[in-house]
């Protein structure tokens, strides 16, 4: 098992990437808190893992309450011992391609409402995540793993999301100065990129679309579009001791489709995200 004696924190582990993640990490050893919003979906992937022999034990976090964050970490410790493990998970997506009035947009159209709360969740939250988590991995001093979950957005831009592309472009300059920072501490900080992932919901309605989805995947040189368990891999990979000599690497899984396009994960008719759930 490539991640024995780990013990690994997901952040929107409830469904999704997040969930595809806590999934492989259980059946790869290590112990898993599934840190989420919805209690429901939560326990259910609680009772996935341990129906198929693993650990797990949810709790209910929202990341933009940094209490939250801060207790996430003690349950962590708590339940399973010294935390060695990571993933940044989370994000507001729900605020992405809606009719709220919170919902993300072009610049120009902003409110700082929006701002206010997306950057709570994918910025704040982030840095509370984090903040918590070296914590107590400096206090241990076994060294340690943090995956940042990112998007190709960050480095291209996308259509109608200028908040979640600041959060993103943000977190890959804080894995980069953070692998640095502690990187004498053997913590190592690492990012995932990602391109299109069929998370189901809104993925799935966009891609039953023949103009839209004929145009997203003439984007992505591999001829299919990503699962949850391709950026769980990837993950895996770099949490474990196989991953030893990286950090500060950000590492796209996208089919190809790279960042060279701001369009490649949205178009401007759907104003379309990743959800990570």
């Amino acid at each position: 098992m490539r991640l024995k004696e780990k013990v690994a924190i997901v952040t929107g582990a409830t469904k999704g990437v997040g969930r595809g993640i806590a999934l492989r990490f259980a059946e790869q050893g290590a112990k898993v808190v599934l840190a989420g919003r919805s209690a429901d979906a939560g326990k259910a992937v609680e009772r996935e893992i341990r129906a198929a022999g693993g650990q797990a034990v949810f709790t209910q976090t929202d990341i933009s309450v940094e209490d939250d964050c801060r207790r996430m970490v003690e349950v962590a410790e708590r339940e399973f011992g010294p935390l060695t493990t990571l993933v940044n998970n989370a994000a507001a997506t729900h605020l992405i391609g809606t009719a709220s009035p919170l919902s993300d947009r072009r610049m120009h159209l902003l409110s700082n409402e929006t701002l206010d709360a997306m950057w709570r969740s994918d910025l704040y939250g982030l840095f509370w995540c984090c903040r918590y988590a070296l914590r107590a991995m400096l206090e241990h001093g076994q060294g340690g793993s943090i995956v940042n979950i990112s998007s190709g957005a960050a480095f291209g831009g996308s259509l109608d999301m200028d908040t979640y592309v600041s959060s993103k472009a943000a977190m890959q300059g804080v894995t980069r100065s953070m692998a640095g920072e502690y990187a004498a501490a053997r913590i190592r900080v690492n990012a995932i990129v990602l391109g299109l992932i069929d998370n189901g919901g809104g993925v799935k309605a966009m891609l039953a679309d023949p103009q839209i989805s004929a145009a997203v995947r003439a984007r992505i040189p591999l001829p299919f579009v990503g699962e949850p368990d391709d950026i769980a891999w990837g993950a895996v990979y770099l949490a474990s001791d196989e991953a030893r000599y990286v950090t500060g690497v950000s590492l796209p899984i996208d089919g190809g489709s790279g960042n060279t396009t701001a369009s490649h994960e949205t178009s401007g008719k759907t104003g379309w995200a990743e959800p990570k759930g």
